[in-house]
């Protein structure tokens, strides 16, 4: 299981980087659930989740995420993650730990985005 998981993984943050919402949406759970730690809301649903996609893809301007280093195991697995295309207001990258959930289907049940995870960095 742990090597589908990580392939799983990969082929997420790949879409992402290529753009391909419907290929990244389906490796996601139906009713999958979303939490972003900077607005403190929790979505649910694949229309929220495709939300959250197009407003990180287009109108923050983030071309790539790129996993730097992985926690973890199924069921759960967190990816210390660099968001490429964007930098802070220090000229600095922007990176957050994700959080990741699997359902027995080897979908992403659960995600949570975590900002700044420097603990993580060690």
């Amino acid at each position: 299981m742990k090597q589908d998981v990580r392939e799983l993984l990969e082929q997420y943050f790949e879409t992402f980087a290529l753009g391909q919402e419907d290929a990244h949406a389906d490796l996601l759970e139906p009713d999958v659930r979303y939490y972003g730690s900077l607005s403190g809301q929790v979505m649910k649903g694949s229309a929220s989740t495709r939300g959250v996609y197009r407003g990180v893809r287009n109108a923050l301007g983030v071309t790539e995420l790129r996993p730097l280093k992985w926690f973890g195991d199924y069921p759960e697995l967190a990816v210390l993650v660099q968001f490429i295309g964007i930098v802070n207001p220090d000229g600095l990258p922007v990176e957050a730990v994700i959080h990741f959930e699997f359902s027995e289907r080897r979908r992403i049940s659960r995600l949570g985005v975590f900002w700044n995870p420097g603990p993580f960095r060690a």
